[in-house]
């Protein structure tokens, strides 16, 4: 009996989660691609700089899959020039530096599109490189389990 045999002794049930994998894993995979590069476009296109004072702090406590905590920090930001942006408060994206009350942080903005920005510290790309990430090993997965469906059938 082989390692894999013990393991799916249904045929029918690995080959569900093969499907499973091999139609999830690219879709993610693709959808992380695009947001990438949706982000990178963005963000490229943000040359002109304005400084801003966070005015508040939020602070989100998030658990990992493995149970362990981590923070993460969502800064409000005034911009001392009002006349760029059309809302007197801008928000930033999630990251994991701590900002301070009343720190002063660059804003990165399209000079052609104001609303279209970044505040120094916070990555707009985190969430496109994880979902890159997790649609690649279930793409592997789901072709390491196409490879064992067929060793299997082959019997």
């Amino acid at each position: 009996m082989s390692y894999s045999y013990f393991y799916w002794k249904d045929k029918f049930s690995l080959k569900y989660v093969m499907i499973l994998f091999l139609l999830v894993g690219p879709f993610v995979l693709i959808w992380g691609s695009v947001k990438l590069a949706v982000n990178y476009r963005n963000t490229s296109r943000c040359s002109a700089e304005a400084m801003g004072q966070v005015v508040s702090v939020e602070k989100e406590d998030r658990m990992t899959h493995k149970g362990s905590v981590y923070t993460v920090y969502f800064a409000t930001v005034k911009p001392t020039d009002s006349s760029i942006f059309s809302t007197s408060e801008l928000r930033s994206d999630e990251s994991g530096y701590a900002y301070e009350k009343g720190e002063y942080v660059k804003i990165k903005y399209d000079p052609s599109d104001h609303s279209k920005y970044f505040i120094e510290h916070a990555s707009p790309s985190e969430g496109p490189l994880n979902l890159i990430i997790t649609g690649a090993v279930l793409s592997v997965f789901g072709v390491i389990f196409l490879f064992v469906h067929k060793s299997l059938k082959s019997r």
